[in-house]
């Protein structure tokens, strides 16, 4: 029962298995399926080469579609973007660019089937291996209105080999360019550990503000406000601009402002963050400890203005810098 349920969900064309293999085989197959015990007994031993350890219906789709082509043959799905990246797809990523060319990869991002929210994207391979061989990616991520894909712009052409010595072969779509720190890292022969690199400040915590409506501004707000420049420095926060290989620039500044800051100077700061009087809640503030206009622990700015510096997020699943 379940061999012919995974069979109707491939449209194939072209020639059939017994001539060498299929044409053309393209696809969206049904994801996160509910499988029996028998069916995942059966589903792990038939694929065991593409098993990491979760297991989701579309996986086995794929890679059936691939032994089901002929030398040459094409492969197109649409399929859950965690297909792109996650750790257990790992193997069925590497299992395609050792066997395929890959030709597209289009991540669409949400709401691409009305009525499901999961994310997705379109993955197009050719069945042969070739050296040099360049794919085109599109990120659609962010698009806010829905278009033809053909209309887009954006496309960037990169190399095969490129994901394959990203970790767990990552079909990354976005922020290309600031993986390539990657590859100079795995070509170091001897690598120095992070206390060799600490000075005389050690790990220090970035700056605090009472609350960060009223200390983060965007360029917007500086216009409007007339804000002093003098006391705007760039600004990022934490993980949502610190990510795991790049760091993802807002252009957003703080306003750097300490219990010693002569508030007379800055009489258009000063007005703006009147307009948080009541959302400021701070202890410190209420026992006039520190004004309302400067931040909670501004920390040393000669901290901030070193040349170099490593920049790291400690509040996620794992440490990012």
């Amino acid at each position: 029962m379940f061999k012919s349920q995974l069979r109707s969900g491939i449209y194939s064309g072209g020639r059939s298995v017994d001539e060498g293999g299929f044409d053309v085989v393209v696809g969206n197959p049904p994801w996160g399926a509910t499988f029996s015990e028998n069916e995942l007994e059966y589903l792990r031993v038939e694929n065991d080469k593409i098993i990491v350890r979760m297991i989701d219906s579309f996986m086995f789709f794929v890679l059936l579609a691939v032994k089901k082509l002929k030398n040459k043959g094409y492969l197109g799905m649409i399929i859950p973007d965690v297909v792109l990246y996650q750790v257990d797809n790992f193997k069925l990523r590497e299992k395609l660019l050792q066997e395929c060319c890959l030709n597209k990869i289009i991540n669409l991002g949400n709401g691409v089937f009305e009525g499901v929210n999961r994310p997705s994207c379109i993955l197009t391979f050719q069945k042969k291996k070739e050296i040099g061989n360049f794919a085109l990616v599109l990120d659609l991520t962010k698009q806010k209105e829905k278009t033809l894909i053909s209309n887009q712009s954006g496309v960037i052409k990169i190399k095969q080999d490129f994901f394959g010595d990203l970790p767990e072969k990552m079909l990354i779509t976005s922020n290309i360019k600031s993986y390539e720190i990657l590859k100079r890292v795995y070509k170091l022969d001897n690598c120095t550990v992070l206390k060799e690199f600490i000075d005389e400040d050690g790990i220090q915590r970035g700056v605090s503000p009472d609350l960060k409506e009223a200390f983060i501004v965007d360029q917007n707000t500086i216009k409007e406000n007339k804000l002093e420049k003098e006391y705007l420095f760039p600004v990022l926060t934490g993980g949502k601009h610190v990510k795991r290989y790049y760091i993802d620039y807002q252009n957003s500044h703080l306003i750097y402002t300490t219990r010693n800051t002569d508030y007379n100077l800055i009489p258009n700061i000063c007005k703006y963050i009147d307009k948080f009087k009541e959302d400021i809640t701070c202890v410190e503030v209420k026992k006039k400890k520190h004004s309302i206009y400067s931040l909670h622990r501004p920390r040393e700015r000669s901290i901030f203005e070193k040349s170099e510096k490593f920049i790291g997020v400690i509040t996620e699943d794992e440490l990012i810098i």
